[in-house]
């Protein structure tokens, strides 16, 4: 190729590579400003998160110095929070303690990011410098009390979204003064506030002009209101909004009050009827409490839940409930002393205290399905009744706390027989009774119940038991939940009472005061090579009961103090012999015991506590064969047997001429005067012991026994040809 050609090639080389490199310039140029522009967009982006985020932040932060939350999830599983309390801050001021707190407070919308939806009950009460409260729309709940006191509150800034507005939320503030008593007052579409002066005496408050008018009440004597004339826009009530209104003698609940709040009319003594539509699926706790002269209400299908104390003390005679009904709270029907008979729907259990106080409820059933589907009766259902009998359906497991205590006409209780099965496991399992609470049939103190029966049904409801006594189902296993209370069956008039192998312990006063109990038996059950069956008897477990005599089985190991005391009656007593672990007498045992005659105490017994045999004026004598104490046992042995001060005291009435002989099997000198508190007796100016007309020491002061008993030692007795040890003469 010629020079000239090589030359105008290159240019055109190099031109063209100028005009690559430009293009490529420029491209580079494009790029960079594109990608600055959305550098530039994107910290404009966190810019403006930042700032909203500091914002929202900021606003949690100043609130957090003054109110207390709780968090939980709404309906939804949405997380919110709730105002529970207002914290102002404490400074010192001329040595005093002073709260401080802002005169106008805003509820933040959020808090941590959550949306702030309640206030607590009495949250922001009695915060008297309070003048101002902002609340934003995200506040759906206000609590009862949730202001109440704050006197100088007086500007209020409401939610639109308020659904629930408590008992006295605003109450005794310069907002609730101000409301005018001549009308009605609606915060966000709930009914606030009914000024004293719109309700005149003997008014009938019904929903509008079509509304029926019971006959009773269709007369010219009363005043109508119409509550559709109050405000379209109501669609539900404040809690205890007509509560201690003496003027309202009947009310139609209307058709837009699916739930009638809590304490709507509580104490409204002069309401005497109550009307519910078909909308009405709710009354709420204390509703209708002490209303005294309400006499009916007609609870509808549509009504599937009743609040706890929703007719306390009404003055009810007959309601149904509806076989629909999904809830019944405690106490629904306490002290309505007007109901008589009742019928209870076989679907649900019976909550605490459902009808305690009824004096006059004699009759309580409900249909067979209930003896198969209910499984719980809370603690004094039916206390202060007048029932005579009741039976338990077969599913219960707890007979509850004080269920029937004070039930004094009560005479037969049916329990479910039980039932032992296995699982696949073959670890057993028991259907029934397995516990029964203190005072759970426990009569009248100073007025004893009839109850005399406890008779066991089969599942059929045959009974498998007589009656006139006592027995208990195969699945019981324990009879106290408490060492320090029981008196299941105190002041009744049971006579007879089996207790099966299972039962291993007596509760506390179990049968206290029950004078006609007169036969006590433990059964047995052999399990392998040893006998199972009661272990442990109760404190006063049998405390002035009309026993005669008892045969303790050698399972016992424990007897606690005053078992046995005043049991007037007693005569014999045979207590666990020497194969058995029971080795104390504890203190009272048989304290009272004022017809005991003998008792027998096997030579494992090394612990007689104090009062033991106190005031046993007809017993014959007491062995106490404790043979251990030998003259060549150890000096532990030595120590071991125990008599606490006082334990023979009063053995004899006073004047009587005869002692209580008590008989030991040690020697006086191996007595632990520690362990056996040895009597002081009269000396003369020498230390010499002053001697009766019998030539016997004169007791000054008691040590384990006093002056109405005589003590002999081992070597100043012997045993005569029945076994029974005998003084030796000379």
């Amino acid at each position: 190729m010629a020079e000239i050609d090589k030359f105008e090639m290159m240019e055109v080389l190099t031109k063209k590579q100028e005009e690559e490199r430009q293009r490529k310039a420029k491209a580079k140029k494009r790029n960079y400003i594109v990608g600055f522009s959305i550098t530039a967009a994107l910290l404009v982006c966190l810019a403006v998160i930042y700032t909203l985020s500091a914002t929202i932040w900021l606003v949690d932060v100043a609130s957090l110095p003054y109110v207390t939350y709780s968090y939980s999830a709404d309906n939804n599983g949405e997380k919110t929070a709730t105002i529970t309390k207002f914290n102002p801050e404490v400074i010192e001021k001329d040595g005093v303690s002073v709260q401080v707190y802002p005169h106008k407070f805003v509820i933040p919308k959020t808090v941590n990011g959550l949306k702030v939806t309640g206030i607590a009950n009495s949250a922001f009460a009695n915060f008297t410098e309070l003048e101002t409260i902002i609340m934003p729309d995200t506040i759906e709940y206000i609590g009862d009390y949730a202001f109440y006191g704050c006197t100088n509150l007086k500007n209020i800034t409401f939610s639109k979204n308020i659904s629930h507005l408590g008992e006295g939320a605003f109450d005794a503030t310069a907002y609730w003064n101000n409301l005018s008593e001549s009308e009605v007052h609606v915060i966000a579409d709930i009914l606030y506030k009914v000024g004293s002066d719109v309700i005149e005496p003997n008014t009938v408050l019904l929903y509008n002009e079509d509304s029926y008018i019971p006959d009773v009440f269709n007369s010219g004597s009363y005043k109508y209101i119409y509550m559709e004339d109050w405000g379209d826009e109501i669609n539900q009530w404040s809690n205890a909004l007509f509560a201690d209104n003496d003027n309202v003698v009947y009310v139609e609940i209307p058709s837009f009050i699916n739930e009638i709040p809590e304490n709507s009319f509580k104490n409204c003594k002069n309401l005497m009827g109550v009307g519910l539509t078909d909308s009405t699926t709710r009354i709420g706790d204390g509703a209708f409490s002490n209303c005294t002269s309400l006499i009916h209400v007609e609870i509808n299908e549509s009504v599937i839940s009743i609040g706890s104390e929703a007719f306390l003390n009404t003055g009810i005679s007959d309601i149904t409930l509806p076989s629909t009904m999904e809830n019944i709270g405690s106490g629904a029907f306490k002290n309505c002393l007007n109901i008589v008979n009742f019928t209870w729907p076989s679907n649900l259990n019976i909550p605490v205290s459902a009808f305690e106080g009824c004096t006059n409820l004699t009759s309580f059933s409900f249909d067979e399905s209930g003896y198969e589907q209910i499984s719980a009766i809370g603690s004094k259902a039916f206390k202060d009744t007048s029932l005579s009998e009741f039976t338990f359906p077969k599913n219960v497991q707890v007979i509850a706390e004080s269920v029937l205590e004070n039930v004094d006409e009560l005479e037969t209780v049916y329990l479910y027989q039980g039932k032992l099965t296995y699982d696949h496991y073959d670890n057993e399992v028991l259907l029934g009774v397995t516990r029964i609470e203190p005072n759970a049939f426990k009569g009248s103190t100073g007025q004893n119940s009839k109850l005399s029966s406890i008779i066991l049904l089969d599942d059929n409801k045959n009974k498998v038991t007589p009656a006139g006594e006592l027995n208990f189902p195969i699945s019981l296993q324990n009879t106290a939940t408490s060492s320090s209370s029981g008196s299941i069956f105190a002041n009744t008039s049971v006579s007879k009472v089996t207790f099966p192998a299972n039962v291993s312990k007596t509760a506390p006063d179990m049968f206290a005061n029950d004078l006609n109990l007169k036969e006590v038996n433990f059964e047995l059950k052999h399990v392998g090579t040893q006998y199972v069956g009661m272990k442990y008897i109760g404190f006063r477990s049998f405390y002035n009961t009309g026993l005669e005599n008892i045969v303790i089985p050698n399972t016992v190991e424990t007897i606690e103090s005053n078992a046995f005391e005043n049991s007037a009656m007693l005569k014999n007593v045979t207590l666990p012999d020497e194969t058995s672990k029971f080795t104390t007498i504890s203190s009272s045992l048989f304290a009272g015991c004022v017809s005991l005659e003998s008792v027998n105490i096997n030579s494992n017994i090394y612990t007689i506590k104090q009062q033991a045999f106190v005031k046993n004026y007809s017993l014959n004598y007491v062995y106490i064969p404790f043979n251990d104490l030998s003259e060549t046992a150890s000096d532990d042995a030595k120590s071991k047997l125990t008599i606490e001060p006082g334990t023979f005291a009063q053995a004899r009435e006073e004047g009587s001429d005869t002692k209580l002989a008590i008989f030991l099997n040690i020697k006086e000198s191996n007595a632990d005067n520690n362990r056996m508190p040895s009597p002081i007796f009269e000396v003369d100016n020498e230390g010499n012991y002053v001697l009766d007309e019998h030539g016997e020491r004169i007791m000054k002061s008691a040590g384990w026994y006093d002056d109405t008993c005589k003590v002999y030692w081992k070597g100043m007795w012997e045993f005569n040809d029945q076994g029974v040890p005998t003084p030796i003469v000379g």
